[in-house]
């Protein structure tokens, strides 16, 4: 329930921004570790940038390949990054602070990005998401008429 009503006051404070003309930031949810496919999954760590046309995200996920990241963008939500890393630990490490068996991460995005229009890209264990912003309709004159 409380979560329910957390997204409500976001989206009407995103709302209430948006009518001012201000700058809207996005609303990241951090997900605790997860059990995904009986995985352990971490949160990778993340920056996210925003210019006139685009979000971009870029996730550090060691081990991800094209092939073991998955994307996922649904309207309530939001866009989900799963990465199913192969890396199997031979031993218990002495210090461990990468879970090295996967990452999960959701994030509630503005509704002014076009996801259908998103791009990513991964490399060297670097996940880079570019999503563009939707055009801004341009203001429409209405004729006025004596009546």
């Amino acid at each position: 329930m409380n979560n329910l009503i957390e997204r409500m006051r976001n989206a009407l404070r995103r709302a209430a921004d948006r009518m001012r003309g201000q700058h809207v930031p996005i609303q990241v949810t951090h997900a605790p570790v997860e059990q995904l496919e009986s995985r352990r999954l971490g949160p990778p760590p993340v920056d996210i940038y925003e210019d006139d046309h685009e979000v971009m995200i870029v996730a550090d996920t060691p081990g991800a390949f094209p092939d073991n990241t998955k994307l996922y963008w649904d309207d309530r939500e939001g866009l989900s990054i799963y990465v199913q890393s192969d890396v199997e630990p031979s031993d218990e490490p002495l210090l461990g602070e990468s879970l090295g068996e996967g990452w999960y991460r959701s994030f509630c995005l503005p509704d002014y990005v076009d996801p259908c229009e998103a791009r990513a890209a991964v490399g060297g264990g670097v996940l880079t998401i570019q999503i563009p912003k939707r055009a801004r309709p341009a203001p429409i004159s209405v004729p006025v008429t004596a009546s």
